[in-house]
């Protein structure tokens, strides 16, 4: 379980045959991982009509058995109006063990089930 805030500068334009109809924005993640670490991540998110991708950097803290890890985060997703349904990867980039013999987190690939509020200051 997890939380995110995204704001997105949306850009619309109704007429038949254009293809502006999107938004670009900044997200922030946090997530409660395995009961024991938390993963935080942010980055840049854009979307054209349901179709969307978050790309960004994600930090794992360390645990008794895990290293803390930085990751590159990538996240397709198909977006609707109160929520979206997506994949998220993770690749690490530390591979090697610490002093205290602790590795980093590995590879990640998840689905993602997303609940939104959304809002806007022109309403």
């Amino acid at each position: 379980m997890g939380v995110e805030s995204t704001l997105n500068l949306a850009m619309h334009n109704n007429r038949m045959g254009s293809f502006r109809s999107g938004a670009l924005g900044v997200f922030g993640q946090g997530q409660w991982m395995e009961g024991d670490h938390a993963r935080l991540c942010g980055g840049v998110q854009g979307t054209f009509l349901i179709f969307g991708l978050e790309t960004g950097v994600a930090y794992e803290t360390a645990t008794a058995a895990r290293r803390a890890t930085t990751s590159l985060h990538l996240a397709p997703f198909l977006g609707f109006v109160y929520g979206s349904v997506g994949v998220r990867f993770s690749v690490p980039l530390e591979t090697e063990r610490d002093l205290s013999g602790r590795l980093p987190y590995g590879r990640e690939v998840g689905l993602t089930l997303t609940l939104k509020k959304p809002f806007s200051p022109m309403l």
